[in-house]
């Protein structure tokens, strides 16, 4: 199979105060290939700590997507230790083989909101986040871990 990908990310940051501040990221990547449908190998993984809080880690397998992240931050220390509330959003396509023979184009999105904590840890900093998909109850909810290398 012949493949090729293209991705993109933007970062912006606002203070709002002396300890806030607004940050907004934005991704978006596609992969196209010379077959009608991509491998589940192939596809990009949105979901978890890194792309898409309040889901499962890779919950959703697509071909390209738009991802975006909001967050409102308080600053709480010197070493990057931080509270914040976020909102993410992905909007996604997926070629899908159909029964009769072809393919059609799946378009869904997903989003999740929540909170979360930035403390330092010894090996980098270390995001706690806990995250929620919409018309979940707060029991649905998703706690996230992450290793943020300082590297």
């Amino acid at each position: 199979s012949r493949a090729s990908a293209v991705e993109a990310t933007a970062d912006w940051h606002h203070p709002l105060g002396s300890r806030s501040g607004l940050a907004l990221e934005g991704a978006a990547a596609g992969r196209f290939s010379a077959d009608r449908v991509l491998g589940e190998y192939e596809r990009y993984a949105l979901g978890g700590a890194s792309t898409l809080r309040g889901h499962d880690e890779e919950a959703f397998r697509v071909d390209r997507y738009v991802r975006t992240r909001l967050e409102w931050r308080w600053f709480i220390g010197r070493d990057g230790q931080r509270l914040a509330l976020f909102h993410d959003a992905a909007w996604f396509e997926t070629r899908e083989a159909v029964p009769a023979g072809g393919n059609r184009l799946a378009r869904d999105s997903a989003s999740g909101l929540g909170f979360g904590l930035r403390l330092p840890a010894a090996g980098g900093l270390v995001d706690l986040d806990y995250g929620l998909a919409p018309g979940g109850g707060f029991l649905d909810g998703k706690i996230h871990l992450q290793l943020v290398s300082t590297f």
